[in-house]
């Protein structure tokens, strides 16, 4: 243990003892030379049995500390290593804990926590996107200056690591604090990252707001407003988000955690207010204008611009929404305010139906909010109206969402799902589906009908007969297979001769033996159609000797579908075409060697 006046290396006076914990003491001294200030780490071996793995633990505080350079960071000046004792040079804070300031003043103004939260998540933000990744693992009021300043500093390394990814199985055990830690610390197999440090955030913030000290009994986290109801609803949200048991339920970075703290005005009653105060301005004046109507014509032009800004204002405030249940409450309004408007169900589509990521609960979701809309405003469901008022949005939209749930849900039950809005999207008043998209439509519908009867269940329930089955379901992809795309072509046309693409190529690799028997049809025309989309080396040979066979243009034929598809889409997503269709070429040769030594041995 040093003593005060003791010179260390000849460059350090100690002056006090600023702190100790269960493993190391931290001094103030001073460089005797320069006269400034340093703060002196100390890890001595006779007063801890685990020295040596302490001093790496050290060593490595001190090495991560050196590669970073940020004001919310100490700087390591110095580090000595001898025999006994281990010494760290920093930087030294001049200012006080969080725990002091909890333990001197109580509990944190909510303001002066999220201004700290702020600048925590600004540090967590810096460590994070080091390459590799820094993990503090260990965030907690002792852990954190507030200088005279007002700015916060992150200090103790001890536990901090780089994060090794998935590799790393075992590396959280027992490291952090009890009460901060994440559940995920604790737990054989751990794995810490960012949304570690973001757990411990919500954690210290808790403490700083509630006085309620994480690491005594119960070690639970209850919503802060039952300690104290001023606190704003806001808040007591994003501490429970943070604290999340399930990392995946976490905000997933520290730069999302700063902005929802940053914005938590947005989500608390008096913002709300006066959100809905505007909304309920601009209904005010609706009635009023409504009143003289009669007299003034252009009122009618006047009430509908009102409605139409209440609307934006409503869809504005959905799309910002982080929270879920807000976000269809502000789609619900929109909606009983003007359910023919376009630009509602084109942002439902964009925040819902998502490209390869339209999932069930998006589904939920989209048709709760269609679905209580009709409900709250006491007229006819929303869509009837749309129907009635705008068949072309009606028919874009079905189509859209049958788009969503046949492609980019990427399951059984979407394909089934599908079938209705196609129908729907088919049949909306005066063809209002342009002429390519109504020809997709009916043949997605076709494609969708199958799997609600033969493809899945073995028995008819779509409420048709299929005629001859899989025979059908061929000619169906044939004619879905014949699309066409050209150096002119729209990227929204190519995206659509992509997707076609790929459902054709899956079909045939999912039912080639059904095809082959059950369809009868055979194994050069199954080929055929794979080649329409991507003819592979293996079978150029095979291509050409049927050219005569093949009733496209010969421009067509000389440059594959790939070929132009090519220069509309990324590599990855051609790459993922060309293994879609070679693999279903091996499934189709499978299925018909499987059929001829099936054959053979009936021979």
């Amino acid at each position: 243990m040093l003593t005060a006046g003791e010179i260390i290396d000849e460059k350090y006076e100690i002056i006090r003892i600023l702190g100790r914990g269960g493993m190391s003491t931290v001094y103030l001294g001073r460089h005797v030379t320069l006269g400034i200030e340093r703060a002196i780490k100390e890890v001595c071996r006779q007063e801890y049995a685990g020295y040596e793995e302490l001093r790496q633990r050290c060593i490595r505080e001190a090495d991560i500390l050196k590669s970073l350079d940020h004001p919310g960071l100490p700087e390591i000046i110095d580090i000595i290593i001898e025999k006994d004792y281990l010494l760290i040079i920093m930087e030294y804070i001049s200012g006080h804990t969080l725990k002091e300031l909890l333990n001197t003043c109580g509990v944190i103004e909510e303001k002066v926590a999220v201004n700290w939260g702020i600048q925590l998540c600004e540090v967590l933000s810096y460590l994070h996107t080091r390459n590799p990744p820094v993990i503090y693992r260990d965030l907690k009021p002792s852990n954190v200056m507030r200088k005279l300043d007002g700015k916060i500093v992150l200090i103790d390394f001890g536990t901090a690591r780089e994060y090794r990814g998935k590799a790393a199985w075992e590396d959280t055990v027992c490291l952090g604090t009890r009460g901060y830690a994440a559940p995920e610390q604790y737990t054989a197999g751990g794995q810490s990252d960012e949304r570690t440090d973001i757990y411990c955030l919500g954690t210290t913030l808790y403490h700083l707001l509630t006085g309620k000290n994480p690491e005594q009994p119960p070690y639970e986290i209850y919503p802060v407003r039952r300690w104290n109801p001023a606190l704003s609803p806001g808040l007591e949200e994003f501490i429970m988000t943070c604290t999340r048991r399930n990392p995946e339920e976490r905000y997933q970075s520290s730069e999302e955690a700063g902005y929802v703290l940053a914005h938590l005005e947005e989500n608390t009653g008096k913002y709300q207010r006066q959100e809905k105060m505007k909304i309920y301005l601009f209904v005010l004046l609706i009635l009023g204008m409504a009143m003289c109507v009669w007299t003034v014509c252009f009122c009618r032009i006047a009430i509908k611009d009102t409605l139409l800004d209440a609307v934006r204002i409503y869809v504005e405030q959905a799309e910002r929404s982080e929270n879920g249940k807000r976000k269809e409450e502000n789609y619900i309004q929109a909606l009983k305010l003007l359910p023919d408007c376009r630009q509602i169900y084109e942002s439902l589509l964009t925040q819902y139906v998502r490209t390869n990521d339209f999932q069930v609960g998006d589904a939920v979701e989209l048709m709760n909010i269609l679905e209580m809309a009709g409900k709250e405003s006491g007229s006819k469901p929303v869509l009837e109206i749309l129907r009635q008022q705008e068949p072309k949005v009606y028919a874009g939209f079905c189509y859209n969402v049958g788009i969503g749930y046949f492609f980019h849900m990427g399951t059984v039950e979407g394909k089934k799902a599908a079938q209705v809005w196609f129908e729907d999207a088919v049949h909306a008043p005066g063809n209002s589906l342009p002429a390519s998209q109504r020809k997709r439509a009916l043949l997605y519908k076709e494609i969708s009908s199958y799997y609600n009867s033969f493809l899945t269940t073995g028995a008819d329930r779509s409420g048709e007969q299929v005629g001859s089955g899989y025979a059908d379901f061929f000619d169906t992809l044939c004619q879905l297979n014949s699309v066409t795309i050209h150096e002119n072509s729209t990227p929204s046309q190519a995206a659509a001769v992509y997707m076609i693409s790929a459902e054709v190529a899956v079909e045939i690799g999912s039912f080639a033996f059904q095809f082959l028997t059950e369809g009868g049809i055979s194994g050069e025309k199954l080929q055929k159609e794979l080649d329409r989309i991507y003819r592979t080396a293996d079978n150029d040979a095979a291509g050409e000797s049927e050219s005569n066979t093949d009733v496209r243009p010969k421009a067509q034929r000389d440059q594959h579908r790939i070929t132009i598809l090519e220069k509309f889409r990324e590599k990855e997503e051609i790459d993922n075409l060309k293994n879609l269709v070679k693999d279903a070429g091996r499934k189709l040769e499978l299925a018909e060697n499987g059929l001829r030594q099936g054959g053979e041995q009936m021979g």
